[in-house]
């Protein structure tokens, strides 16, 4: 299991790294191409389009094929994507450059939809899909936190193409270690050891289908898009708000955001243990109800000293609220179409994510500070959602129970939960979902 962690962690570090080797020569190709700024920015944003229109569909071939096939086909499509870029940074050439962030984006959407799902088989195994997955988001950061500083580095010793052609060796050499990882987990398509039914002959009705018997999973995407798009409304409503309420300079804005992003990945292995222990609800509950709070005390003024406190605030009962919501997902459907449900939660985060920005910079524009009551409002959503899924998903609110003590699942038998008695003991009680 250790093994199958470490190789989805390393994937999900190394898609990310190739990512941000980018952002260092953009200056480079905007005077390579002869492009303008909003050229260059459309081609970029390309990515995005692979990004949400194949999560889902990868999900289901991993569900299918297994996991390993696909992350490695993954990793050889990302060794294909930095050849096309050192081709187009070599020769100067935009529909090359454009076809290699096209193949970059349907790597990067293999890689999530395959790497989470691994983890996902893996924590269920001992109820501790939360911790899992946390280490993955931490090597994410990681890789978004290293890629442009190696990129920078690279580009001054080897030059631009040269930067491209050692990532696409390290695409190669890692897919080669992928292929002999061996394990049910993660090479079987669609088993478990609790009897999990075959992946339907239709996808899409089998998704509907499972959404439709998961009491309150449709609730917990939305909660997905929620995430998205909050963490896309204030990264712009905040620059634009430091610069006009304190005269910050970029260097202080980029500073701050990195100090923020540090502090909430420190704290999501606790919050991530915490859920793992008591269920997810509960986090979630106090995490949306504290950000309705501390969103909204943005608006009023403040020192920058005091500003920044609040705003990191705002970063921890984030990573409180949303952490425990992907495992909840994979929970709530029992381990059944895992690829799937987390490839379409990713294709509904990216949406988020491209909603957000656009919301929070005409919200910027027309209130100023007060725009920060969008992102508010979007905290109220959650937390009403939270309160739904509260009365209505009883197994929220419990410790998960390890998938190798559940029984098996039928159409007519409900799913067994653990709860904690006076004693300490773990008691099994039956829940209608």
């Amino acid at each position: 299991m250790r093994r199958i962690l470490m190789t989805a962690a390393g994937v999900i570090f190394f898609d990310t790294l190739l990512y941000g080797i980018l952002i260092p020569l953009v200056p480079v190709y905007a005077t390579q191409l002869a492009v303008s700024k909003g050229a260059i920015g459309a081609i970029f944003a390309i990515y995005g389009i692979p990004l949400i229109l194949l999560s889902a569909p990868f999900g289901i071939l991993a569900d299918r094929v297994g996991r390993v096939r696909v992350l490695r086909g993954a990793m050889l499509l990302l060794a294909v994507a930095t050849g096309v870029f050192a081709l187009a940074t070599h020769f100067g050439n935009v529909p090359l450059l454009v076809s290699a962030r096209l193949v970059q984006g349907t790597a990067a959407a293999a890689t999530w939809a395959t790497a989470l799902a691994m983890v996902a088989d893996v924590g269920r195994e001992d109820g501790t899909v939360a911790q899992k997955m946390v280490w993955v988001n931490i090597s994410a950061s990681a890789g978004t936190i290293a890629g442009p500083f190696l990129g920078g580095v690279l580009a001054g010793v080897v030059g631009p193409a040269g930067v491209f052609i050692i990532g696409g060796a390290g695409a190669i050499v890692l897919a080669a270690l992928i292929a002999p990882l061996a394990s049910p987990l993660s090479t079987a398509a669609g088993a478990s050891r609790n009897g999990e039914r075959d992946a339907p002959s239709n996808p899409l009705i089998g998704a509907v289908a499972l959404i439709q018997r998961s009491r309150g999973l449709a609730l917990v995407l939305v909660l997905t898009l929620l995430n998205g798009m909050l963490l896309g409304l204030n990264e712009i409503i905040t620059p634009f708000h430091l610069r006009v309420a304190y005269g910050a300079s970029s260097r202080v804005i980029g500073l701050s955001f990195a100090a923020l992003f540090i502090g909430s990945n420190v704290a999501q292995p606790f919050v991530a243990r915490w859920s793992d222990r008591i269920g997810r609800l509960r986090p979630m509950l106090i995490g949306s109800a504290s950000g309705v709070v501390v969103v909204a005390l943005l608006v009023l003024p403040a020192p920058l000293a005091l500003f920044l406190a609040l705003f990191g605030v705002v970063w921890v009962t984030g990573a409180i609220f949303f952490t425990p919501v992907l495992p909840l997902v994979t929970e709530m459907a029992r381990g059944e179409q895992t690829g799937m449900l987390v490839g379409t939660a990713n294709t509904i985060w990216s949406l988020g994510y491209l909603i957000g920005p656009a919301i929070g910079g005409i919200a910027a524009g027309t209130f100023g500070r007060y725009a920060y009551l969008t992102s508010a409002v979007a905290n109220a959503l959650g937390l009403l959602i939270v309160l739904s899924l509260w009365g209505g998903y009883p197994a929220g609110r419990v410790r998960p129970v390890p998938e190798a003590n559940m029984p098996a699942r039928s159409d007519d038998q409900p799913p067994a939960l653990a709860r904690r008695s006076c004693s300490g003991a773990d008691e099994h009680v039956t829940v209608r979902p």
